[in-house]
């Protein structure tokens, strides 16, 4: 018997943006590329966002909410791996090897985990609302210091 297999799709790469004229990064973009891929037989969708005008790695909140919303809005079996995104990029200075150089990105840890801290928090807000009975919930909760 064969044993199982799970695919992975990072529908938006790495850094930098790779110059391809149907690249997705604007959040409707990434979603109904990470919606084909799931149709296609990914069960995981690792997600990034980008700056929706330059293509630039971001952290925009509302641009995380975006896509993921749209993204359960069609499906809501694919698992969703959000990544950290940026913030723990070092680049050397060409003067002094010791200090930062153009390009670096240093952000603490809890602004690089905000959105999925947030993401979580909405997600248990929606099994609630639908009357969901997760035993992680209250634990998810608790861990985020929200009201039970």
């Amino acid at each position: 018997m064969a044993g199982k297999l799970f695919l992975t799709c990072a529908v938006t790469g790495s850094s930098p943006m790779p110059d391809h004229p149907n690249f997705p990064f604007r959040p409707d973009h990434v979603a109904a590329e990470a919606l084909a891929a799931a149709q296609a037989g990914a069960a995981i969708i690792h997600l990034h966002v980008r700056d929706r005008e330059t293509g630039d790695p971001s952290q925009a909140l509302d641009d995380y909410r975006e896509v993921v919303g749209l993204i359960r809005a069609k499906n809501d079996e694919v698992i969703l791996n959000v990544t950290t995104g940026p913030g723990c990029t070092w680049m050397q200075s060409d003067d002094d090897p010791a200090v930062c150089g153009p390009g670096t990105l240093m952000f603490t840890a809890e602004r690089r985990l905000e959105h999925n801290a947030d993401l979580v928090r909405w997600g248990v807000e929606m099994v609630e609302r639908m009357g969901g009975d997760i035993a992680s919930a209250g634990e998810t909760r608790a861990m985020l210091g929200l009201k039970q």
